[in-house]
């Protein structure tokens, strides 16, 4: 691919993300008042900013565009990220993206940005995922061999409630061309996990 088709998909690319920013679904400023994000009386001040690097998900029905967001109220006081998808398959994707960063903060807490909701979009095909808000350029990285060190003690110690490996719902690593929501996926040693996931992964 020559370096003017790459200038032109990301053209398109942003458009196709702009295009979204103005049509945020209501409904999810709707939840952040339901899971207690916001109160209703806060949603005049919301202010949505588009963020770059939303990423491009492949799912069965083909490779669509994650849209990304930086929600903010009340002038910064409150905000969160917000991930929106409108492809068939994004709530399963969402939801497992969800629990997998839920067990990361029970692992290694403070590591990873909270999730807070994740929710298939009842307006239209799609879903969506809101965690905090966290400002990368403001985190200062810690020594790598110490960080790399407590990290791995930490999440060595922590053991699922079943004592396996694996997460409760689908995680969608590479959702095959059949793909089913076939929710829990456990192991018994994470060798045997990894390689199930490698294994079904060299199959498409």
């Amino acid at each position: 691919m020559s370096s003017g088709d790459l200038t032109h998909l990301n053209m398109i690319y942003r458009l196709i993300i702009e295009n979204m920013a103005a049509q945020l679904p209501s409904e999810i400023l709707d939840v952040f008042v339901s899971e207690g994000v916001c109160t209703k009386a806060d949603l005049p001040t919301v202010e949505i900013k588009p963020l770059d690097g939303g990423g491009v998900t492949d799912f069965v029905d083909g490779s669509s565009p994650n849209a990304s967001f930086e929600v903010s109220f009340r002038g910064g006081h409150i905000r969160v990220f917000v991930k929106v998808n409108f492809s068939l398959h994004a709530y399963s994707s969402f939801k497992g993206e969800f629990h997998s960063l839920k067990a990361i903060n029970l692992a290694v807490p403070q590591f990873a940005p909270t999730p807070l909701f994740a929710a298939p979009l009842t307006s239209t095909t799609g879903g969506y995922l809101i965690t905090t808000y966290v400002h990368m350029s403001r985190v200062k990285p810690p020594k790598s061999h110490i960080f790399l060190a407590r990290l791995l003690s930490r999440m060595h110690a922590h053991r699922s409630e079943n004592g396996k490996f694996g997460f409760p719902v689908q995680t969608m690593c590479r959702p095959p061309p059949e793909y089913k929501d076939v929710g829990e996926v456990w192991a018994n040693t994470w060798e045997e996990y990894f390689r199930d996931v490698m294994c079904e992964g060299e199959r498409y």
